[in-house]
């Protein structure tokens, strides 16, 4: 991941990112509840580097939120049932 290092000239450490890691996103707008823009913007490494790691994992090559958002929609569905069966109290 990282480590905090020391800086010539800086009395405070700081923290440095390892050169190995990726890291990119997906950037969408929206315009009328619809998707309207979609672009990737790579943070660290290249686009290159990216696809290739990506493909490595036998995956398509594109940076994509498809993951994320299948996660974020479960996590989502199973916090209402915890909502329903929460302490609270009763309403008669």
């Amino acid at each position: 991941m990282g480590e905090w290092a020391h800086t010539i000239g800086e009395r405070r450490r700081v923290w440095t990112v390892q050169a190995q890691r990726l890291y990119a996103q997906v950037i969408k707008r929206y315009r009328r509840r619809r998707v309207a823009e979609v672009w990737q913007h790579v943070d660290l490494g290249t686009p290159d580097q990216f696809r290739q790691a990506l493909r490595a994992l036998g995956l398509s090559g594109l940076i994509q939120t498809a993951f994320i958002e299948r996660l974020n929609l479960t996590i989502r569905r199973s916090m209402a049932g915890l909502a329903r069966r929460s302490w609270s109290a009763p309403m008669h």
